[in-house]
């Protein structure tokens, strides 16, 4: 996770830090989740390699049945627990982010507090700030996907060293394919989410100028001009969109085609007179659980790739702020009483005050004040 020297990792640590034991419940659901994936495709194979034809069915298939039954409820029982645990470590994080960008911005004098307009800041505290916490909580799925698709792997070619090897093809390419296209797809998002923020800032802009607007008849050049930075904004969403969805298709299907090559390759060779019925089993259902886990591990390096745009985009509220101040550690009081404040004291009233001399340029410009007193 390394992006031009943007500390992304200290960021998000520091986020993962601050509601430990929540992260700890998603980490463990997505083991449970991921690893119960293994059994059924072992059930299945000892069921069918079980059954002897015609006649009673032996004890042990039912045996294998339940096993497979019971991890598909395993699985999914433990769905409920990691909405909830999410639930908690957005709520908390997201006000923690929220709470940091605004302090900050409160803090700094009124000149050029915001780079953009406050339209485009809200986009920031909400957007930025939601998708950013939706990919935390799907980062324990990278090393357990890997470790799922490894143990797979490992079983397929303990049963068939040659077929292993023709479906991890595919899968390889499905991974690559993600990779590659990653700074593609970042390049387009930040694109697209700069065109969000120029429609959403020009919203505000354009409401708060109703009576300007009008008295200069500007009405047809403000709606041309909306009008264009909604087209750009469209056009810069489809890009992104057909992008994203080429490649997740791609990566989905890359378990799709590994089953079509390992059954070309198994009739071709051979091997599938000497495979049981068992063993073909074993590999149609692995095939089906890589197809989910490449997919997805592709969708994740995409949900990256937008997580740090949209944390560069929270820091660059931050003006003069080192980027990793985002997500530094305070209580956020959602439970409880909230702190009593001191009451202010106040000193005498101000009578008189003198300035001379005063001047300010708007940075690379040659534009604003001088000599004023």
């Amino acid at each position: 996770m390394r992006n031009s020297g943007f500390p992304i990792r200290v960021i998000l640590g520091r986020l993962i830090a601050y509601r430990p034991l929540d992260y700890a419940l998603l980490v463990g659901q997505t083991l449970i989740f991921y690893l119960v994936e293994l059994v059924p495709g072992l059930a299945m194979k000892r069921v069918f390699d079980l059954l002897p034809g015609p006649g009673p069915v032996p004890g042990g298939v039912w045996l294998m049945l339940a096993v497979f039954l019971g991890s598909a409820l395993a699985r999914w029982v433990t769905i409920p627990i990691w909405f909830w645990a999410q639930g908690r470590f957005n709520v908390y994080t997201g006000t923690l982010l929220r709470c940091n960008m605004l302090s900050h911005i409160l803090a700094q004098p009124r000149a050029r507090v915001l780079p953009g307009s406050a339209g485009e800041a809200i986009s920031r505290f909400r957007d930025d700030v939601t998708d950013s916490l939706f990919f935390l909580g799907l980062v324990p799925d990278m090393p357990t996907q890997v470790i799922t698709l490894i143990i797979m792997l490992l079983v397929l070619a303990r049963t068939n060293v040659m077929l292993t090897v023709v479906a991890v093809v595919p899968v390889v390419l499905g991974l690559l394919a993600a990779q590659l296209s990653g700074r593609l797809v970042q390049r387009n998002k930040q694109l697209m989410q700069e065109s969000i923020g120029a429609v959403t800032g020009s919203l505000g802009e354009i409401f708060g100028a109703v009576q300007a607007v009008k008295l200069a008849a500007a009405e047809t050049r403000v709606s041309a001009a909306f009008e264009r930075m909604g087209e750009t904004r469209r056009k810069a969403f489809l890009r992104v969109t057909l992008m994203l969805q080429f490649l997740q298709s791609f990566s989905y299907n890359a378990a799709a085609f590994a089953t079509a090559a390992v059954l070309i390759a198994a009739v071709v060779s051979g091997e599938l007179r000497r495979m049981t019925a068992g063993e073909l089993v074993l590999f149609v259902t692995y095939f089906g659980a890589m197809n989910f886990v490449v997919g997805f591990f592709g969708y994740l390096l995409n949900r990256y790739h937008q997580t740090v745009i949209n944390l560069r985009r929270m820091t660059g509220l931050m003006i003069g702020a080192p980027a990793e101040s985002v997500a530094v550690h305070h209580p956020v009081y959602l439970k409880g009483d909230m702190p009593v404040e001191p009451e202010p004291v106040r000193g005498a009233a101000l009578e008189t005050l003198e300035a001379r001399g005063l001047g300010w340029r708007y940075p690379g410009t040659n534009s604003g004040i001088a000599d004023c007193s």
